[in-house]
């Protein structure tokens, strides 16, 4: 379990990783993301996905909340919502439920 934690925590933290790349050559270049996306082979959905994830979060984002790993699927359904608060709500009640009622706090709020 700890070895797929592992995983799945350096994969959200390569999103993050490309979302910021892709973010500073935006404003480095003036070029849109699908742009970029197209430039560079990646899914435009994919690397603006990334990039809001990046924006959201762009002080860093949280790994872990009462010791379970925030999956990507939780941070893509918190990334509408524009107060930090709010997020950070929702994230945690995603990481406290069991594995099974994770995205029905979600359901019920969307």
């Amino acid at each position: 379990d700890s070895m797929e934690d592992d995983s799945k925590l350096a994969m959200v933290r390569g999103y993050w990783n490309v979302g910021q790349l892709a973010d500073a050559y935006k404003q480095s270049t003036g070029m849109l993301i699908k742009d970029i996306a197209d430039e560079l082979g990646i899914h435009r959905a994919a690397l603006q996905r990334y990039t809001q994830f990046y924006k959201a979060f762009s002080n860093g984002y949280p790994e872990k909340y009462s010791g379970r790993v925030v999956y990507w699927a939780y941070i893509c359904c918190v990334l509408p919502v524009h107060d930090k608060k709010a997020r950070d709500f929702y994230l945690k009640e995603a990481c406290r439920l069991n594995p099974d009622d994770d995205l029905m706090i979600f359901n019920q709020t969307s």
